[in-house]
């Protein structure tokens, strides 16, 4: 056969494809399941993390999230229980609109949901130096222990951009020069307690 002829050139290319589909479909069955469980383990140290438990040893992970989470069903809704220290604490994932994509996360509220307890992000599509900086310390502190006002939380767009710390006020500081991310993640908040508070009265 000409190695210069079409039909040469057709079985050619068929069966590189074929190779290249074939390799790719092995690689991605053989690493499947190691992806699916790295994304649980993320999930499961993020849940933990909304409660304030900080795991670093990655063995340890599903080991506490089995003896610290429990895990229950109301009104659809997968709801994340917790009890530290005699107190009750509840929480469920989010996903709600950023900027430029779906912002995913946990958020936590105490046993009557007029307080939250921890506010964690799990991934977004935020400008990296701007808008990614829901990420950092200093914003998701804010959230820690914040009383709820009847009006849920406000966002400050005029503050320091170093983080509220009046933990009474209902109230965050935007990120500087993040403004529109800073008022997706008031909205997704806000959004998250009008959930949290009808399931609070249903939790036993």
């Amino acid at each position: 056969m000409k190695k210069d002829g079409i039909i040469y050139t057709i079985l050619f290319s068929f069966t590189a494809t074929f190779l290249v589909v074939l390799i790719l479909g092995f690689a991605y069955q053989s690493t499947s399941k190691k992806v699916s469980d790295h994304a649980g383990l993320i999930n499961r140290k993020v849940i933990l993390s909304a409660f304030g438990y900080e795991v670093t040893d990655e063995n340890r992970i599903n080991q506490d999230y089995s003896s610290i989470i429990k895990t229950v069903e109301i009104d659809g809704i997968e709801i994340y229980v917790t009890e530290k220290d005699g107190s009750l604490y509840f929480g469920k994932k989010f996903a709600g609109n950023g900027l430029w994509g779906t912002i995913t996360g946990v958020i936590a509220v105490n046993s009557t949901a007029d307080e939250i307890y921890g506010f964690k992000i799990l991934s977004h599509n935020e400008t990296p130096g701007l808008g990614a900086r829901i990420e950092e310390k200093w914003f998701l502190d804010q959230m820690k222990n914040e009383a709820i006002g009847p009006s849920g939380i406000s966002l400050n767009r005029n503050g320091s951009g170093k983080g509220d710390t009046d933990k009474s006020n209902s109230s965050i500081d935007a990120i500087t020069g993040a403004t529109q991310t800073s008022v997706f993640i008031s909205r997704i908040i806000n959004n998250e307690i009008k959930i949290l508070k009808k399931i609070a009265g249903k939790l036993k």
